[in-house]
């Protein structure tokens, strides 16, 4: 995995995005971004010019999300709670983590869905 890929965690839980920060950061990945809402994550997928890797909590994932997810193709959808499950069957097992997860599971699924 290029370890200068940004990331957006994209998550409602502030202490869960600073968690999968801290992991990124031990595992050499550096450059974060982080979103609380939908609205967040859009505009930082429309702000940033780079390729980037998204982890998102599932109940974010609406039409809009899952159609700009599709079209990058780096990212992975965590799954913890009650969602719509509609738009997230269309993108693929592939891109699809459930908890409880390690960190070592959740860099492997990172690395599948490169």
């Amino acid at each position: 995995m290029h370890q200068s890929l940004p990331f957006i965690i994209a998550h409602q839980n502030e202490p869960f995005r600073s968690l999968m920060k801290d992991m990124l950061v031990k595992n050499g990945f550096f450059h974060t971004f982080e979103a609380s809402s939908k609205s967040e994550c859009i505009m930082i997928m429309n702000n940033e010019k780079e390729n980037f890797f998204t982890l998102i909590q599932a109940e974010m994932v609406d039409e809009e999300i899952a159609n700009r997810l599709m079209g990058e193709e780096k990212f992975l959808i965590l799954e913890g709670g009650h969602s719509s499950t509609a738009f997230i069957a269309k993108l693929g097992v592939k891109h699809f983590i459930s908890f409880p997860f390690s960190s070592q599971k959740l860099i492997e699924r990172m690395q599948a869905s490169l």
